[in-house]
């Protein structure tokens, strides 16, 4: 009522092609694919996640082009979730749950000491031994800061590329517009030192490259690569336990691997937060179908006894 903004709901509409069935339009969040958001959420003042979604569902309400609303990847602690099944009740609107999925994170002490003194025997035996053997080596790593960050971010792009080959796959990489995504973002924050981006250098080449993000009190690691070339002298394991350090020396307190539970995570923690995903169908015929369809996978999945793996929390 007194014309403040009080919240954003990043969302936009698209065609989706319905179990591979028949197309609905679908809501979203902006980032979900290609950049790959992990912490997705409506932006709201305190104690307004309600009045926002309110608003937004009212000004949804006359625009027939959606069959579905998918709020995904929300931290299972935020209001959003709350708000919205309270919503969907007044408004004929079905919830169904979608994927939980586990992002791992790290708490970071004060001082690498400390964080050495956090971690298991073999892990900091194993920690150790590479960075010795690779400084003996001659290993640097070098940060890069303003005009450095392009090609710092090409480095990486190669590196991870050239890291799934071996797996026969492209990598995240591929598609031209995320690249120039990247070099668009990466330089304006640069500027809020809320970058991090390193490259290993060993024999004189590129052998590790390592990037995220500086958010508040956390580092959110984002993407890696490295040579396999050097793969038997565990650079990638080096460059990561480098990323650690750097942030405890600069005062974080979270070393965030977002979402995925791909297996080197696991090396490094076994502490998670877990995100959620609702999707809200409109009694249309589309909505109903895609509902029907919907649970009949989800049971013939429980029935073939899938589950998703999760680390303690």
């Amino acid at each position: 009522p007194d014309g403040r903004i009080a919240g954003v709901a990043p969302w936009c509409l698209t065609r989706e092609n319905g179990l591979g069935v028949f197309p609905v339009g679908e809501i979203a969040f902006l980032g979900r694919e290609g950049v790959t958001g992990d912490y997705l959420d409506v932006f709201a003042e305190p104690g307004e996640h309600g009045n926002v979604l309110r608003a937004c569902l009212d000004a949804l309400s006359g625009d027939s082009s959606w069959d579905l609303l998918r709020v995904s990847d929300v931290l299972e602690t935020s209001p959003t979730l709350g708000a919205l099944i309270e919503e969907s009740r007044s408004r004929g609107l079905a919830v169904v749950p979608g994927k939980t999925r586990v992002c791992p994170y790290l708490s970071l002490p004060s001082t690498w000491d400390g964080f050495l003194a956090s971690v298991s025997g073999n892990l900091r035996s194993n920690l150790r031994r590479k960075e010795k053997k690779l400084s003996a080596l001659g290993m640097r790593v070098e940060e890069a800061h303003g005009a450095a960050i392009g090609p710092a971010l090409e480095t990486l792009f190669a590196l991870h590329a050239a890291r799934w080959e071996t797996k026969g796959r492209a990598g995240n990489f591929l598609d031209p517009r995320l690249r120039a995504f990247h070099h668009d973002v990466a330089p304006t924050l640069d500027r809020e030192n809320a970058v991090g981006l390193w490259t290993a250098i060993l024999e004189g080449r590129p052998a590790a490259s390592i990037y995220g993000f500086r958010h508040g009190s956390r580092f959110l690691y984002y993407q890696a690569g490295f040579d396999p070339a050097f793969a038997e002298h565990g650079v990638g394991f080096a460059i990561m336990g480098h990323a650690i350090r750097r942030s405890i020396e600069a005062g974080l307190t979270g070393f965030d691997y977002l979402r995925g539970e791909e297996e080197y995570k696991r090396r490094w923690t076994d502490r998670a937060r877990h995100t959620r995903t609702l999707v809200l169908a409109r009694p249309s015929l589309r909505g109903l179908a895609w509902r029907t369809l919907t649970s009949g996978k989800e049971t013939a999945k429980r029935l073939l006894g899938r589950a998703e793996p999760s680390l303690s929390r």
